[in-house]
């Protein structure tokens, strides 16, 4: 092959070392972008150790402040769930933990953590479609045993919440029939047949996939019992309990009446069962009192719908893992951070990326996350 002339060989070999600066000058002015931003987070930035006592988490306790609700994104490992738990229910007063688990389910935990009735495998069991989406069925059966065993050796107990609509078990139609029963028993009768048919069997897809006329109809039934339970004159947390169980069904039956063939009618019970969940923590604090500690996958509606209600009392905990090319080189191996107040560089970038930098307060940095299973499913 014949040489390239001499003009053109070095023009050539003068374009590949341009073309080599420019890729120095731009990897350069990268490497120093990056630099800012990990200098803005290292000054924000604070070491958690592990250290007896969970002293290391003071500092999360002062940047939650006097919020009401601190969203905690599932993917974090159970046990650094349940050391956050244990931090805010033994030095911050947290009384209650929630998760997007259905409400049913969450009657019946609640009963076990703090009275020890049932078996709390066979209730997840029960319940699949749940504890699928979760994606660590064996992670929450360990925080639930922990939560039991702290309210063994503790007067102030830590509830559990169970604040979805997947599923609607016997529990709930049971109470609210029962209620009904002892103050106006002719209402129970009718409860109970408006309830006929609408207790689906949590191990069959029959209740989901019946046809939408159907799925409709039992919404309305549902709606009607509700509104029958609500009307009855309020006698105390009795009437009140028996109301929320009964909307907890309405809950549910609305969620399956969607159009679930079509991608509209799955976004739209997709963001229905966000603000379900959101409404139901809402809910409980209101009723109880109680700080609460939600577990929960990111979710922009329900984001939306906490801020919205309780604002500053809303305070949400995003994760990374130590696979992050930035947040990686922070000078702590694992550390949390105000996001609230990172500034110049480092705040412009948070912002850049997405849902980490404009859906949450705090951030926790991990060597180790549980990347939960996500995948499309009803409810």
């Amino acid at each position: 092959m014949r040489s390239l002339p001499r003009v053109l060989a070095f023009s050539a070999a003068s374009a590949l070392v341009a073309g080599a600066c420019v890729v120095t000058v731009v990897a350069t002015a990268l490497a120093a972008a990056g630099d800012s931003v990990v200098r803005g987070l290292d000054r924000r930035a604070r070491p958690l150790t592990d250290a007896p006592g969970d002293g290391d988490l003071a500092p999360f306790g002062r940047m939650i402040g006097s919020a009401d609700v601190v969203g905690v994104d599932e993917v974090a490992l159970a046990t650094t769930t349940r050391r956050l738990l244990r931090y805010l229910a033994e030095h911050e007063g947290f009384r209650a933990f929630a998760h997007e688990i259905s409400w049913s389910t969450g009657v019946l935990l609640d009963d076990y953590v703090v009275h020890g009735a049932g078996d709390p495998r066979a209730i997840l069991s029960r319940e699949p479609r749940d504890v699928d989406r979760f994606g660590d069925a064996g992670g929450l059966l360990a925080l639930i045993e922990w939560i039991r065993d702290h309210n063994e050796t503790h007067d102030e107990k830590i509830r559990f919440v169970g604040a979805g609509p997947g599923h609607a078990g016997p529990v709930v139609f049971d109470r609210v029939v029962a209620y009904a029963a002892g103050v106006h028993p002719d209402l129970a009768a009718r409860l109970t047949q408006l309830y006929a048919g609408l207790r689906p069997a949590p191990d069959t897809g029959a209740y989901p996939t019946a046809p939408l006329a159907e799925r409709e109809h039992r919404r309305d039934r549902a709606i009607t019992a509700y509104e029958l339970v609500a009307a009855l004159p309020d006698d105390g947390d009795e009437h009140v309990w028996a109301v929320q169980h009964a909307r907890s069904i309405v809950q549910h039956t609305t969620a399956f009446a969607f159009d679930l063939a079509t991608p509209e009618g799955l976004a739209a019970q997709s963001g229905y069962r966000d603000e379900v969940l959101a409404a139901n923590v809402v809910w409980w604090q209101r009723q109880t009192g109680h700080r609460i500690v939600l577990s929960v996958r990111n979710s922009d509606v329900g984001d939306a719908v906490l801020r919205d209600t309780l604002g500053d009392g809303y305070v949400s905990t995003g994760f990374t893992g130590a696979d992050d090319d930035v947040l990686g080189r922070v000078r702590f191996d694992e550390y949390l951070v105000d996001l609230r107040r990172v500034t110049g560089p480092a705040r412009r970038w948070l912002a850049e990326q997405g849902a980490l930098g404009r859906g949450h307060d705090l951030l926790i940095h991990l060597d180790e996350l549980h990347q939960s299973r996500r995948r499309p499913s009803s409810a």
